[in-house]
């Protein structure tokens, strides 16, 4: 995987960009930590590409255009125009954006960021096995196993 670091702000942001099989279902996947203090928050913005994605919370909040998210997992529409994400202090998330087409296999495709518990259905993966796996996971490198096995158990 090929893989892209940014560390300012208190964000250490890590984007690796899968390769093979994986990535002709996911374009990308990134990992960011916020460890600052309370009052610092940190702002990015998430590059509009019309795909869709699928963000874990694992700790701590995250807003996507200023709406606050807790711990969870959440499915955002293909987007348009770039989307405003911020990270609380003490923050752990996970996204994966996926390739078009891909997220008819977790849910109908969502019109806003929605809570993934509440869109799945019987056939589809159930996300909330790659949630609790990526809250045993302690390193950037555990969380991208746990991803990467998850994910290519379904589309492989």
């Amino acid at each position: 995987m090929k893989m892209l670091v940014q560390h300012n702000d208190g964000l250490d942001l890590q984007v690796y960009f899968p390769q093979g099989i994986l990535a002709k279902y996911v374009q990308g996947i990134w990992i960011a930590v916020h460890q600052g203090v309370d009052t610092n928050n940190v702002t990015r913005y998430l590059k509009a590409n019309g795909c869709n994605a699928i963000t874990f919370c694992l700790k701590g909040h995250i807003a996507f255009d200023s709406v606050k998210y807790a711990q969870g997992v959440y499915l955002q529409p293909a987007t348009l125009r770039a989307k405003r994400m911020t990270f609380s202090s003490n923050t752990l998330a996970v996204g994966v954006c996926l390739q078009p087409g891909a997220m008819s296999l977790f849910s109908p495709l969502p019109n806003e960021v929605t809570c993934a518990g509440k869109t799945q259905g019987e056939k589809n993966p159930n996300l909330r096995v790659c949630f609790d796996m990526l809250l045993t996971a302690h390193t950037p490198y555990a969380l991208l196993t746990c991803l990467y096995r998850y994910f290519m158990s379904i589309f492989a």
